[in-house]
């Protein structure tokens, strides 16, 4: 899975990564907060950091219990702090945006939700309508 990575720092792959995204939220925080992260996963899936996220996320098991976790631990602070949304609800929609990625950079991205389910999952999260199952 990752071979191309494995003689590669792994900490430098993220910290690049987090420098990046922390980089690319503060720049587009005026946008609406879930806006914001549909803008952010569109980018994941195809844009700017389509080849980081290629690169770690495969849907395997390794990559569900080992990567995504660490990913959304570094990560979800520094968003929130760099968007100015609240730690917990950034950390559930990171969640489940990471999810999605390796889904789809693993080619299971047939039942991915689309653009309208996304935004109002984002936005059910953004505004406590949800049910609380974390």
């Amino acid at each position: 899975m990752y071979q191309d990575i494995i003689y590669q720092d792994l900490d430098k792959t993220f910290d690049h990564l987090e420098h990046r995204t922390v980089a690319w939220f503060t720049e587009n925080k005026h946008q609406p907060p879930a806006g914001l992260f549909y803008l952010y996963l569109r980018a994941a899936r195809t844009g700017e950091f389509c080849a980081d996220y290629a690169r770690l996320l495969d849907g395997s098991m390794e990559c569900l219990t080992g990567v995504l976790p660490q990913l959304t631990n570094r990560l979800a602070p520094r968003i929130a702090t760099a968007a100015g949304l609240s730690g917990l609800k950034t950390r559930r929609i990171l969640s489940m945006l990471l999810y999605w990625l390796s889904q789809h950079h693993s080619g299971q991205s047939d039942a991915l939700p689309g653009r309208e389910e996304v935004m109002d999952i984002f936005s059910s999260i953004l505004e406590n309508t949800t049910l609380r199952l974390w």
